[in-house]
């Protein structure tokens, strides 16, 4: 038969095997520190290929503003021809 003494042990060994079980599946100094350095690397390459991403945009960008100017100085010609 289960009384109240009894069953606060049970209870008491249910906590503490929950929280040994939290405990247990905490994971370690050297693995947060593996996850850390991983991280930090992921933020290197992701910072880089920003950057190279942003210089090739800047240099399409450049290129499509002297192609338009090229082509807007076309039609000014052919207008002045067009007009005589």
């Amino acid at each position: 038969m289960i009384t109240f003494a009894n069953s606060l042990q049970i209870l008491n060994i249910f906590a503490l095997s929950t929280v040994l079980l939290v405990i247990w599946s905490l994971p370690s100094a050297a693995d947060l520190q593996a996850t850390n350095s991983r991280v930090s690397q992921i933020e290197v390459r992701v910072t880089n290929h920003l950057s190279y991403n942003e210089g090739r945009t800047n240099a399409l960008d450049a290129r499509v503003t002297e192609r338009l100017n090229k082509i807007d100085r076309r039609v000014q010609m052919l207008e002045v021809k067009a007009g005589r």
